[in-house]
Protein backbone atom coordinates (compact mmCIF):
# COMPACT_ATOMS: atom_id res chain seq x y z
CA UNK A 1 0.00 0.00 0.00
CA UNK A 2 1.38 3.42 -0.93
CA UNK A 3 1.62 6.01 1.91
CA UNK A 4 0.06 9.33 2.14
CA UNK A 5 3.44 11.07 2.07
CA UNK A 6 4.56 9.17 -1.64
CA UNK A 7 0.75 10.18 -3.25
CA UNK A 8 1.40 13.45 -2.44
CA UNK A 9 4.84 13.50 -3.88
CA UNK A 10 3.67 11.60 -6.64
CA UNK A 11 1.19 14.12 -7.81
CA UNK A 12 3.91 16.93 -6.87
CA UNK A 13 6.40 15.62 -9.44
CA UNK A 14 3.34 15.13 -12.44
CA UNK A 15 1.90 19.03 -12.06
CA UNK A 16 5.52 20.26 -12.46
CA UNK A 17 6.15 18.01 -15.55
CA UNK A 18 2.88 19.09 -16.73
CA UNK A 19 3.35 22.98 -16.41
CA UNK A 20 6.63 22.19 -17.70
CA UNK A 21 4.94 20.73 -20.88
CA UNK A 22 2.38 23.79 -20.87
CA UNK A 23 4.44 26.30 -20.99
CA UNK A 24 4.56 28.47 -23.98
CA UNK A 25 7.83 28.77 -25.68
CA UNK A 26 9.41 31.58 -26.93
CA UNK A 27 10.83 29.77 -29.75
CA UNK A 28 8.79 29.96 -33.19
CA UNK A 29 9.25 27.43 -36.02
CA UNK A 30 9.35 28.89 -39.10
CA UNK A 31 10.59 27.37 -42.40
CA UNK A 32 10.93 23.76 -40.63
CA UNK A 33 13.14 25.53 -38.42
CA UNK A 34 13.18 27.35 -34.88
CA UNK A 35 14.00 30.80 -35.08
CA UNK A 36 15.00 32.02 -31.11
CA UNK A 37 12.76 35.29 -30.20
CA UNK A 38 16.26 37.34 -31.06
CA UNK A 39 16.45 36.40 -34.60
CA UNK A 40 14.13 37.75 -37.91
CA UNK A 41 11.28 35.91 -38.41
CA UNK A 42 11.26 34.88 -42.56
CA UNK A 43 8.10 37.54 -42.40
CA UNK A 44 10.86 40.00 -41.73
CA UNK A 45 13.19 39.24 -44.31
CA UNK A 46 10.35 39.10 -46.72
CA UNK A 47 9.62 42.93 -45.81
CA UNK A 48 13.12 43.89 -45.79
CA UNK A 49 13.63 42.22 -49.29
CA UNK A 50 10.41 44.07 -51.00
CA UNK A 51 12.16 47.33 -49.36
CA UNK A 52 15.68 46.64 -50.84
CA UNK A 53 13.46 46.54 -54.49
CA UNK A 54 11.41 49.73 -54.19
CA UNK A 55 14.50 51.01 -52.90
CA UNK A 56 16.47 49.83 -56.30
CA UNK A 57 13.36 50.75 -58.16
CA UNK A 58 13.23 54.87 -56.72
CA UNK A 59 17.15 54.71 -57.86
CA UNK A 60 16.45 53.64 -61.10
CA UNK A 61 13.92 56.57 -61.62
CA UNK A 62 16.14 58.59 -60.29
CA UNK A 63 18.96 57.63 -62.75
CA UNK A 64 16.73 58.02 -65.72
CA UNK A 65 15.71 61.35 -64.72
CA UNK A 66 19.31 62.99 -64.08
CA UNK A 67 20.00 60.77 -67.25
CA UNK A 68 17.21 62.57 -69.40
CA UNK A 69 16.91 66.08 -68.04
CA UNK A 70 13.65 68.04 -68.99
CA UNK A 71 13.98 71.32 -70.93
CA UNK A 72 12.31 73.03 -68.67
CA UNK A 73 8.84 73.40 -70.33
CA UNK A 74 6.99 71.83 -67.36
CA UNK A 75 6.28 68.67 -69.33
CA UNK A 76 6.87 65.42 -68.02
CA UNK A 77 7.86 63.82 -71.40
CA UNK A 78 10.94 63.43 -72.79
CA UNK A 79 12.38 65.88 -74.54
CA UNK A 80 12.99 63.53 -77.64
CA UNK A 81 9.64 61.49 -77.17
CA UNK A 82 8.56 60.54 -80.62
CA UNK A 83 11.97 59.73 -81.83
CA UNK A 84 12.47 56.17 -82.91
CA UNK A 85 15.10 54.71 -80.25
CA UNK A 86 14.81 57.75 -78.02
CA UNK A 87 15.79 56.29 -74.67
CA UNK A 88 18.76 54.54 -76.01
CA UNK A 89 20.58 57.83 -76.71
CA UNK A 90 23.09 58.91 -74.23
CA UNK A 91 22.94 62.81 -72.71
CA UNK A 92 23.77 65.07 -74.62
CA UNK A 93 26.86 67.30 -74.09
CA UNK A 94 26.76 71.13 -72.92
CA UNK A 95 27.09 73.54 -76.15
CA UNK A 96 30.41 74.94 -76.73
CA UNK A 97 30.22 78.12 -78.25
CA UNK A 98 34.33 78.68 -77.49
CA UNK A 99 36.24 79.69 -80.71
CA UNK A 100 33.04 81.96 -82.02
CA UNK A 101 31.72 79.31 -84.62
CA UNK A 102 28.46 79.62 -82.57
CA UNK A 103 27.24 83.02 -82.36
CA UNK A 104 25.39 83.29 -78.88
CA UNK A 105 22.34 84.49 -80.61
CA UNK A 106 21.77 81.74 -82.92
CA UNK A 107 22.04 79.27 -79.85
CA UNK A 108 19.58 81.66 -78.30
CA UNK A 109 16.80 81.16 -81.01
CA UNK A 110 17.26 78.17 -81.49
CA UNK A 111 16.76 77.40 -77.56
CA UNK A 112 13.54 79.38 -77.74
CA UNK A 113 12.03 77.21 -80.37
CA UNK A 114 12.72 73.84 -79.52
CA UNK A 115 13.86 74.05 -76.17
CA UNK A 116 17.40 74.01 -73.99
CA UNK A 117 17.67 69.92 -74.11
CA UNK A 118 16.68 69.64 -78.07
CA UNK A 119 19.00 72.86 -78.83
CA UNK A 120 21.75 70.70 -76.89
CA UNK A 121 21.50 67.58 -79.17
CA UNK A 122 20.87 70.06 -82.21
CA UNK A 123 24.89 71.58 -81.60
CA UNK A 124 25.92 67.81 -79.61
CA UNK A 125 29.18 66.43 -81.81
CA UNK A 126 27.28 62.85 -80.90
CA UNK A 127 25.73 62.48 -84.90
CA UNK A 128 22.70 61.03 -83.71
CA UNK A 129 22.00 63.43 -81.06
CA UNK A 130 22.06 65.59 -84.16
CA UNK A 131 19.94 63.29 -86.63
CA UNK A 132 17.17 62.71 -83.26
CA UNK A 133 16.87 66.83 -82.43
CA UNK A 134 16.35 67.06 -86.52
CA UNK A 135 13.53 64.40 -85.92
CA UNK A 136 12.02 66.26 -83.32
CA UNK A 137 11.84 69.71 -85.03
CA UNK A 138 9.64 68.22 -87.71
CA UNK A 139 7.34 66.40 -85.28
CA UNK A 140 6.74 70.03 -83.21
CA UNK A 141 6.67 71.93 -86.02
CA UNK A 142 3.11 72.30 -85.93
CA UNK A 143 2.99 73.18 -82.31
CA UNK A 144 5.63 75.78 -82.45
CA UNK A 145 3.43 77.33 -85.38
CA UNK A 146 1.28 78.23 -82.58
CA UNK A 147 3.75 79.60 -80.48
CA UNK A 148 6.23 81.81 -82.03
CA UNK A 149 5.34 84.59 -84.80
CA UNK A 150 5.74 82.65 -87.91
CA UNK A 151 8.63 85.34 -89.57
CA UNK A 152 10.77 84.88 -86.76
CA UNK A 153 9.95 81.12 -86.74
CA UNK A 154 10.54 80.47 -90.12
CA UNK A 155 14.01 82.52 -89.97
CA UNK A 156 14.84 80.34 -86.90
CA UNK A 157 14.03 77.29 -88.76
CA UNK A 158 15.68 78.20 -92.35
CA UNK A 159 18.88 78.79 -90.15
CA UNK A 160 18.82 75.10 -88.50
CA UNK A 161 18.04 73.95 -91.65
CA UNK A 162 20.97 75.60 -93.76
CA UNK A 163 23.18 74.40 -90.50
CA UNK A 164 22.60 70.85 -90.53
CA UNK A 165 22.54 70.21 -94.86
CA UNK A 166 26.10 71.13 -94.31
CA UNK A 167 26.59 67.92 -91.50
CA UNK A 168 29.02 65.61 -92.98
CA UNK A 169 27.41 62.75 -91.38
CA UNK A 170 25.09 61.37 -94.51
CA UNK A 171 22.50 60.07 -91.96
CA UNK A 172 22.03 63.60 -90.39
CA UNK A 173 22.33 65.26 -93.79
CA UNK A 174 19.04 63.24 -95.49
CA UNK A 175 16.84 63.66 -91.96
CA UNK A 176 18.13 67.80 -92.62
CA UNK A 177 15.99 67.49 -96.18
CA UNK A 178 12.84 65.77 -94.56
CA UNK A 179 13.06 68.67 -92.32
CA UNK A 180 13.59 71.08 -95.16
CA UNK A 181 10.68 69.29 -97.14
CA UNK A 182 8.57 70.36 -93.46
CA UNK A 183 9.65 73.71 -93.80
CA UNK A 184 8.81 74.71 -97.06
CA UNK A 185 5.13 73.18 -96.01
CA UNK A 186 5.49 75.16 -93.18
CA UNK A 187 6.50 78.25 -95.15
CA UNK A 188 4.18 78.26 -98.12
CA UNK A 189 0.84 77.84 -95.45
CA UNK A 190 1.99 80.72 -93.56
CA UNK A 191 1.88 82.57 -96.81
CA UNK A 192 4.83 84.78 -96.34
CA UNK A 193 5.77 87.57 -98.89
CA UNK A 194 7.25 85.59 -102.13
CA UNK A 195 10.99 88.15 -101.51
CA UNK A 196 10.71 86.97 -98.23
CA UNK A 197 10.19 83.76 -98.90
CA UNK A 198 13.23 83.51 -101.51
CA UNK A 199 15.85 85.45 -98.50
CA UNK A 200 15.16 82.48 -96.08
CA UNK A 201 15.83 79.60 -98.60
CA UNK A 202 18.44 81.15 -100.70
CA UNK A 203 20.79 80.60 -97.30
CA UNK A 204 20.49 76.89 -97.87
CA UNK A 205 21.02 76.29 -101.44
CA UNK A 206 24.91 76.78 -101.65
CA UNK A 207 24.82 73.96 -98.99
CA UNK A 208 22.59 71.82 -101.12
CA UNK A 209 24.52 72.11 -104.54
CA UNK A 210 28.10 71.31 -102.13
Amino acid sequence: MTSPNQCDTSMASETTELNEYEQPSNDIILGGETKGSGVKSNSEDTTDSFSGIESELDDDKSDITEKHELDGDGDNDHPLEGVPGFYDLPSPEEINDEGGDLPPEFIVNVESIIGRYRAKCFFSKNWLLREAALNKTSLLLNEIRNEIEMERYARVLCSMIERAVDDRVVQVYLTSLILLDDAITEIEMADLPNKKTFSLLSKITPNLVN
